[in-house]
């Protein structure tokens, strides 16, 4: 009897060790681009870290790119928050910190955007963390990013499209002129009052997607406008 209560602690005892290293080793993968739509020298170059993972864990280097293509960077995560420094040990990393993000659990393609911040801040720059798979973004449409403070209105050909401060919207459906392009323009509010931003001609995207960002210019205070092709959706 004695034998027989004490194989069933130990039973127990080993479940329970096996349960906490689980817990302790369970990761998740996640795919990564990373992109800037400004101009900062020496900031092409930066490590990523995982504070959740293994202290002696060095830092993985990427590349933030002004454009995309198929390099991406597939990261194992033991948490969901992420740090960017120009440092490639954990040792001092914080002082050096360019960026900092949590990527929520629902992403498993992320793609993201780095933005300058204010003077100020804890870190240099923030980031815009977009949903980066073909089922959220579809080929052949546009994802428009309303990256300022204020709304806006964004017009292709016949339909206009609202999207409010730190909002997006997809646009898939639109009507094409005779060379495939439709006419585009974009108006902000301000001081409640509708001004017109930006114009132009967009090219249909075909089987490709394009990512259309506005944001205001940190000179000008003015409303830019940057498109960038993804040349290789997955």
């Amino acid at each position: 009897m004695k034998l027989y209560k004490f194989i069933i602690i130990l039973l127990t005892v080993m479940g329970s060790n096996v349960s906490h290293a689980q817990q302790n080793d369970e990761t998740r993968t996640i795919t990564l681009r990373h992109l800037v739509i400004t101009h900062h020298p020496g900031f092409k170059k930066l490590h990523l870290h995982d504070p959740a993972g293994k202290p002696e864990q060095a830092g993985i280097p990427i590349t933030v790119k002004k454009y995309l293509n198929h390099e991406r960077s597939v990261v194992r995560l033991a948490g969901n928050k992420l740090i960017y420094t120009k440092a490639s040990t954990r040792t001092g990393a914080e002082s050096e910190t360019v960026a900092a993000v949590n990527i929520p659990l629902s992403l498993d393609k992320a793609l993201l955007l780095f933005l300058p911040t204010s003077e100020g801040s804890s870190h240099p720059f923030r980031i815009v963390v977009i949903n980066d798979s073909v089922k959220f973004f579809p080929r052949g449409a546009y994802s428009c990013y309303n990256l300022s403070s204020l709304p806006m209105r964004l017009k292709l050909g016949k339909d206009t499209f609202s999207i409010e401060a730190s909002k997006h919207k997809i646009v898939s459906k639109f009507s094409v002129n005779s060379a495939n392009h439709v006419e585009m323009f974009t108006f902000v509010k301000y001081s409640n009052k509708w001004s017109r931003a930006a114009s132009g001609l967009w090219p249909h995207p075909g089987q490709k997607r394009v990512y259309q960002f506005f944001y205001r210019d940190a000179k000008s205070g003015r409303m830019v406008q940057k498109g960038i092709k993804d040349v290789s959706p997955e």
